[in-house]
């Protein structure tokens, strides 16, 4: 037996409960409570002020103290929050704003262990997965990429960059919060930017409500605009297409190609890492992962890559395997470091030629390929 791996284990049970106790201060608004005082009270003081049972108030309490969250006087059996924690202990504060979720992940635990089985669901239940999206539309993507990520990516593309000045129709598919479409349209005044997405909308029109030649509405990758036919010059897609459901990939990837314009270009931009290995111990990696373990199988009527019935539409039946890239392909490419939708998957899908692996200068964590519409 390792010794040192239990004693990481045991570590992260402890934490565990350490979670749970921030997570039931902060629901019951302890620390906004204990922030109210500059001088330490009793149990029965705190418990009085908030309407709460002084037993269940003086177990918490103490739980907060054993792991040093306050301080607690044993002469006069008072009890304080420190000042210099205050504004980490605050209700908005970062930290505690992402426990939130924590309630719904337990709540959705037993249901997600129906989705691991083959004959399970494939989706956690509606209601389930709408209590989610407030939080995940709030607080998850709050690192979406800005102007800086925009101006190293339209570098990339030199005759990308004339157009762009010059101005034309550029699609954002699975736009989240309008972060990266936002610094597009801001950066390219003269060209129009639509950004589509099924959920974060609101917020995306919000962020970017003083930018007009932004454009964010609600739609479906695999059922675009019958309208938009060869509309757009440039379309782009990021982090995005390992959330469409198998088979509604194909789809996804034809309505691409249909909407771009004839001599248009196509980004497909997504993680670098299909295996596990390059990504150990990186712990935003692990948070990540787990939170995308229990937020993304979207719904029973809805999901990215549209319901069960529009998902068979325009599909193929056959399983495509993440095989290895040939060997004239980029060194990130063939690595063992795959993207997780593979450039042939997106050759055979649709008719799309001219594929190339251009690098973003800062951002190694992601793989850029481009293919052109002819």
């Amino acid at each position: 037996m390792d010794p040192v791996f239990k004693a990481s284990i045991l570590t992260s049970t402890l934490e565990g409960f350490k979670m749970l106790t921030l997570t039931m201060a902060k629901r019951l608004r302890m620390f906004e409570i204990l922030g109210k005082y500059v001088s330490p009270k009793t149990s029965k003081e705190i418990a009085e002020s908030a309407g709460y049972r002084e037993n269940y108030v003086t177990q918490l309490l103490d739980t907060m103290v054993t792991f040093k969250y306050i301080n607690y006087d044993v002469q006069d059996k008072t009890y304080f929050l420190p000042i210099e924690h205050r504004e980490v202990l605050n209700q908005e504060s970062w930290p505690l704003k992402w426990l939130e979720i924590v309630p719904l992940f337990s709540a959705a635990q037993p249901e997600l262990e129906k989705i691991f089985k083959v004959d399970g669901p494939t989706a956690l239940p509606e209601a389930m997965n709408d209590a989610m999206q407030p939080w995940l539309n709030e607080h998850w993507g709050f690192d979406e990429p800005g102007e800086d990520y925009v101006k190293q990516l339209v570098d990339s593309m030199p005759e990308l960059k004339n157009k762009l000045e010059a101005g034309i129709q550029v699609l954002d598919v699975g736009c989240g919060w309008g972060g990266l479409g936002g610094a597009f349209a801001k950066l390219y005044p003269k060209s129009t930017l639509y950004g589509i997405d099924l959920e974060g909308i609101d917020i995306a029109k919000k962020n970017n409500a003083d930018i007009k030649n932004a454009i964010f509405s609600v739609a479906d990758c695999t059922k675009l605009d019958p309208s938009w036919s060869d509309k757009f010059d440039y379309v782009y897609i990021r982090n995005v297409l390992h959330f469409v459901p198998p088979k509604s990939l194909d789809s996804s990837i034809q309505e691409i190609y249909r909407v771009l314009k004839p001599g248009g270009t196509f980004s497909l931009i997504q993680f670098n890492h299909k295996e596990i290995g390059p990504n150990k111990g990186d712990i935003f990696v692990c948070c990540g992962g787990a939170i995308g373990m229990y937020a993304y199988h979207g719904s029973e009527d809805a999901c990215l890559g549209g319901t069960e019935e529009t998902s068979k539409e325009g599909s193929k039946e056959e399983e495509y395997k993440m095989e290895d890239l040939s060997s004239d392909m980029p060194d990130m490419a063939r690595s063992g470091k795959c993207p997780l939708v593979h450039e042939d998957r997106v050759l055979k899908a649709a008719d799309f030629k001219n594929l190339q692996f251009i690098p973003i200068a800062f951002d190694q964590e992601h793989i850029h390929m481009t293919f052109s519409k002819l």
